[in-house]
């Protein structure tokens, strides 16, 4: 019994100690700094955002641009730890050269189960919360004008924690060829921007106007009527490419004739606004019925107004009579065409139809410039992959060479449905009567329209984001609407080129990044191989002073 007392009273006095140990500080996972990676991307680089960074990184980023241009790339962190309240600031670099912008990718899109970056929200130095184990890019763009200077220019900028304490430092050079891109555009646009989803968005269709104008896509309509002195100005701005003249009817739903007549009268007067005016009756005719009805059309507006051009763009390439196509019908009638892209591909628009030609779809489409007619494009919500296409999830590089792919094929303009549709809860087509509910692109970026497979596909119908959301006046762009304003300069910058390195070279060399509609170098070759485009362009220019 004495044996046993002892050994409890030590037991109790070994307890205490024992406790005391077990509360030693050891190292404090909550309280041990964030680790934080930062990189450099492509500005027209999309991310994952819940994808952790891998291999090397460099904290240091070239841009190449001509003198009227504006490119950009991403800094990113990425941060083990969640991080509140962090800033991102140029620390140096300011000149009076070149202008500059920075936008934050903060804001993740979900495309099926993963989480994309698209919206680029203008950034003013306000507090930015990174999520544990998220990448956070931020877009720095530069833009310079003719006056600004050749040369290298040196930016830093860095990314801070709440206590100003500088977690990641990123150094850019800005290049500056020295070579100017023209300021009259040659490459035309024509998007939708439906008014009725910019005013249900909190918007001013005058500002978005203006704002998708900054991205070189020129909406259907102006921003006034095509009467109205205001509009005078937009039609004459060289950086719109394109408006849509509007058919008014009467009751009876014919044509009001005295009203077109107007219109046509006062755009008779200045031969730069003619040119720059079209027609829109019939969308995507694609069945007998349809082709009747265009041919109609084109024969009323016609004898109206013989001098502005009909667009129809079409998808399809069905036979109309005996060893007859409809690419054949409607050369008959057509001098502004817009085929969808994938169509000089001879599967698409002959396979895909049981259509045998002994020419190429290609072969026939510059028989038709050849005799006069423009030659325009568009995509739509098919086909998808491996062709390029305007969603979110496509890559930026494809989209990007999808504009090269449009040089290669002497299409001198791009047409797209819609930049401002964020789709209906009800779905795409809903019932006549029905009360439809706009969607919006800050929850859901699947605008209910799917591929050719029955698909979801994220991002159709829409480039750019209501700003209302997030304190922004007008719109807000994605990285897409960037890519189809960066796209659209290369093609400028190779037909000024075509005067010191030819035609033939600059097909060859683009054809170097994209030698068919589905084929595609990575993102790191597409920037490589800008640059040699540039440099040799920057070099011919010089040789011929």
């Amino acid at each position: 019994m004495k044996k046993l007392l002892i050994l409890i009273l030590a037991l109790c006095m070994v307890l205490p100690l024992a406790a005391c140990d077990s509360g030693e500080k050891k190292p404090d996972e909550d309280n041990k700094p964030a680790t934080v990676q930062a990189w450099t991307m492509h500005g027209y680089e999309k991310t994952v955002v819940s994808t952790a960074p891998k291999g090397t990184l460099s904290n240091e980023y070239t841009v190449y641009l001509s003198k009227g241009e504006t490119e950009g790339c991403q800094l990113a962190v990425y941060s083990d730890k969640a991080l509140k309240n962090t800033t991102f600031t140029m620390k140096s670099g300011e000149n009076e050269f070149i202008k500059t912008a920075i936008f934050s990718l903060d804001k993740s899109h979900k495309v099926g189960r993963k989480y994309y970056t698209d919206s680029t929200i203008p950034y003013y130095g306000g507090r930015i919360m990174v999520e544990e184990k998220t990448v956070v890019p931020f877009m720095v763009e530069f833009t310079t004008d003719e006056n600004t200077p050749a040369g290298d220019y040196e930016y830093v900028y860095e990314f801070k924690d709440r206590e100003k304490k500088v977690l990641a430092t990123f150094k850019v050079t800005v290049h500056v060829w020295d070579f100017a891109l023209p300021k009259d555009k040659t490459f035309a646009t024509a998007v939708g921007a439906g008014g009725a989803w910019i005013v249900g968005a909190g918007g001013d269709y005058e500002k978005w106007y203006n704002d998708i104008l900054n991205h070189n896509m020129s909406c259907y309509n102006l921003p006034f009527d095509i009467l109205d002195e205001r509009a005078d100005v937009y039609m004459s701005d060289p950086r719109v490419t394109s408006f849509m003249v509007p058919v008014p009817k009467n009751e009876d739903k014919t044509i009001n004739e005295a009203k077109l007549l107007e219109y046509y009268n006062k755009l008779k007067t200045n031969t730069v606004w003619l040119e720059k005016a079209f027609f829109y009756p019939i969308d995507e005719p694609r069945d007998l019925e349809m082709l009747a009805e265009l041919k109609e059309w084109e024969k009323k507006l016609t004898k109206l107004c013989p001098e502005i051009e009909i667009c129809a763009p079409f998808y399809t390439n069905i036979p109309v009579g005996a060893n007859k196509d409809q690419t054949e019908e409607m050369a008959e009638y057509t001098d502004l065409w817009c085929p969808k892209l994938c169509l000089w591909d001879d599967e698409r628009s002959y396979g895909d139809f049981g259509i045998s030609n002994p020419k190429s779809f290609e072969q026939r489409m510059n028989e038709q410039i050849a005799k006069g007619d423009r030659m325009w494009c568009y995509v739509c919500n098919a086909p998808d992959d491996p062709y390029a296409q305007m969603f979110i999830d496509t890559k930026g590089e494809n989209q990007r060479l999808m504009f090269w792919q449009m040089y290669q094929r002497d299409i001198e303009g791009f047409l797209y449905w819609s930049v401002t549709y964020y789709g209906y809860k009800e779905g795409p087509h809903p019932p006549e009567g029905t009360t439809v509910h706009m969607q919006d692109p800050w929850k859901t970026v699947n605008t209910k329209i799917p591929n050719d497979k029955g698909q979801a596909i994220y991002g159709c119908g829409f480039l750019f984001y209501p700003g209302s959301n997030v304190g922004i006046s007008g719109p807000v762009p994605s990285i897409r609407a960037k890519i189809v304003r960066d796209g659209c300069d290369d093609i400028e910058m190779f037909r000024f080129a075509e005067q010191y390195l030819g035609k033939d070279w600059l097909i060859a060399k683009t054809k170097e990044g994209t030698p068919t509609l589905t084929e595609f170098v990575n993102a790191d070759k597409f920037a490589a191989l800008r640059i040699e485009i540039g440099n040799a362009i920057e070099a011919a220019v010089k040789g011929n002073q």
